[in-house]
């Protein structure tokens, strides 16, 4: 039994037998990219073979969501198992589905928006079980006809890897002309479709951008089936549509499209009876066919305007990169996740039969039970960031597997539909990291009488959150709480379930969950803000020094243990430090990469609707670094 708020859970909302197909399915996705990153050269086409290890696979993700999306076309729900011989998607097509669904809100709101991906919501049931019933996803071999109907529906070979012999263009629509142009995803000058430089001339004459293309979709979603109050899941812009209280909030959707087009937006209209397409086309013109010209050219979008309507705002530009129909930049989703799958496999779980050993699996056992009173500590605030540990991640990574079951348990459990996050600016991370550790160690006042007559929330007094070594924030009122919850009382049952396991790589698995994210190039801030960011970097690192001396007068007083100490010498949260080789990168278009917890979203959290790149509270919003710029490409 689970307190959740002021609900208790009868049995776990994540079975154990989910997590490890779960684990399984991660060690079958690292496999796939070693075998792309180790491909020899002749089995690559030419215009591949100077890409290295890591530019190849981000290369390969990116032929994974073109397949994707010719996937959806054809996708159709049948019984499990049926659907499991008949109907299957190779492992690079799990591997996108995968990391859509574990951004649940956007997801949600696309299924509902986009069309194609009705018939893919009603399969969400269909994820883990249909992994369950594979077995060993790297053994996995499909029947002959799902090869050839494969074939048949998306015209590449089902084998991912063979793929990538014959998967050479893509069809993009001219935003100019409209024009269908068959664009290399790859030539020796970088400017092809899934290259930084991306850049193709059509007959037109139109430079065709990524930026274009994502102008052309902006405009087609804010024009096609506008009427002042009413509209339709599919004709709504993206990111308006569904809110953390509210799965479909129509009214929204309806207000956001009225504040673009109509009073304050009135600059993009021309004349009421303008036909659609021309209507559409003006707005193009009118922003120079570029979305980033977009901020600047909306008078409207200024710092008269609240903090609450910038940052939806924001929430639906982001939204806009490319031409593709999803919410979320899929490619770069799929490579962050890469660091988190690393870490998981380092930690030997992603081991063929790890879990099949009692002892092991108590470390399950043990993660559910964080988990569970992770989702407790969101129920209890309205206005913070909370980060999960590695543990508590793959748990909460396998509940978003469920989809909306997911959300539905969130709205009625913890009060709101939580959402995920793995890309915020790193100092806002590690601030919300510090706010994770207190709170669970300290809770709130106001939770102790109720704590000591349901035990809802005893489990978390006094208990660190952190076992593996980094050193954790000062917790000035722990003396307090304990005394308080000595009189209280406590709950043994509760608090021996967090209590970490006696296994050798229990500690490890309580470190912050950390995924690869992008620090935008000093080259793209204001030399102003770069200077602040900096100031708080170097403050983060100043702290981590004193708390490392704090901890070490500890170890000599005899109140804190020497091997967790020695653990912290090497184990570091990495959140607020640099990886090696990234400083002095001063190339045009570099990229720093910096390791950044995941979040959760909810109430209050900033930052919390960027797609596809780090978004700073600093950073201009529409900067961004395509998914490429991940593997410097």
């Amino acid at each position: 039994r689970y307190g959740i708020g002021s609900r208790t859970v009868a049995g776990s909302l994540v079975s154990v037998e989910s997590i490890k197909a779960h684990l399984g399915l991660l060690a079958a996705f690292k496999r796939l990219r070693q075998r792309v990153e180790s491909c020899p050269d002749e089995d690559l086409p030419d215009i591949a073979q100077f890409l290295d290890g890591p530019q190849r696979w981000a290369w390969f993700v990116g032929l994974a969501v073109e397949r994707f999306q010719r996937w959806l076309k054809y996708v159709k729900r049948t019984e499990l198992a049926t659907w499991v011989v008949d109907d299957i998607p190779p492992l690079d097509i799990l591997m996108i589905w995968h990391s859509y669904m574990l951004n649940p809100i956007w997801y949600a709101e696309d299924c509902d928006r986009i069309p194609s991906l009705g018939t893919l919501r009603l399969l969400n049931d269909h994820f883990v079980p249909a992994v369950i019933l594979m077995g060993d996803l790297t053994q996995y071999e499909p029947c002959e006809e799902r090869i050839l109907s494969w074939f048949e529906q998306t015209d590449t070979p089902f084998d991912p890897l063979h793929s990538m012999q014959v998967l050479l263009h893509r069809a993009v629509r001219c935003p100019g002309c409209g024009r269908s142009n068959d664009i290399p995803f790859l030539d020796q000058d970088g400017t092809g479709y899934l290259q930084r430089n991306f850049r193709y001339i059509c007959i037109c004459s139109l430079g065709i951008t990524k930026s274009a293309l994502a102008l052309d979709k902006f405009a087609g979603d804010l024009v096609t089936g506008y009427r002042t109050n009413t509209i339709e899941p599919e004709k709504s812009l993206a990111g308006t549509l569904h809110t953390r209280t509210q799965q479909r909030d129509w009214l929204r959707a309806i207000n956001t499209k009225s504040n673009i087009i109509g009073r304050q937006g009135a600059h993009l209209t021309v004349y009421n009876q303008i036909m659609r397409n021309e209507w559409k086309h003006f707005i193009k013109e009118r922003y120079g066919f570029s979305i980033t010209n977009i901020p600047k050219g909306i008078p409207w979008v200024s710092c008269i305007l609240s903090r609450r309507c910038c940052t939806r705002f924001t929430r639906t530009m982001n939204a806009y990169t490319d031409d593709r129909p999803f919410s979320v930049d899929l490619a770069a989703a799929v490579l962050r996740q890469g660091a988190f799958i690393d870490t998981l496999d380092d930690l030997g779980w992603t081991a063929p039969g790890f879990f099949d050993d009692p002892d092991n699996q108590e470390l399950l056992t043990h993660a559910l039970a964080r988990y569970h009173a992770f989702l407790d500590l969101l129920s209890n605030v309205t206005n913070a960031s909370y980060v999960p540990t590695l543990d508590i991640d793959i748990v909460w990574h396998t509940h978003q597997l469920k989809g909306g079951e997911y959300l539905n348990e969130c709205k009625e459990l913890v009060g709101w539909y939580v959402d995920h996050d793995d890309k915020v600016e790193e100092t806002h991370l590690t601030q919300s990291l510090d706010e994770t550790c207190k709170a669970w160690q300290v809770s709130h006042l106001r939770r102790a009488a109720q704590a000591y007559l349901t035990s809802a929330s005893q489990q978390r007094f006094g208990l660190p959150y952190m076992h593996c070594g980094c050193p954790l924030p000062d917790n000035p009122m722990s003396s307090k709480f304990s005394s308080l919850t000595r009189r209280l009382g406590s709950s043994k049952d509760h608090t021996l379930s967090l209590t970490p396991p006696v296994h050798p790589g229990a500690p490890a698995a309580t470190h912050a969950s950390e995924h690869d994210a992008v620090h935008v190039s000093a080259k793209r801030v204001h030399p102003f803000t770069q200077s602040q960011i900096e100031a708080r970097r170097k403050a983060r690192v100043q702290e981590l020094r004193r708390r490392r001396e704090r901890d070490g007068k500890r170890v000599l007083d005899g109140k804190m243990d020497e091997d967790l100490y020695r653990r912290g010498l090497t184990h570091i949260s990495s959140s607020s430090m640099p990886v090696p080789g990234a400083e002095g990168q001063s190339s045009a278009g570099a990229s720093e990469r910096w390791a950044a917890p995941c979040v959760v979203s909810f109430p209050g959290a900033f930052g919390t609707t960027g797609v596809g790149s780090c978004v700073s509270v600093s950073v201009c919003p529409w900067v961004r670094e395509s998914f490429c710029n991940l593997a410097g490409f």
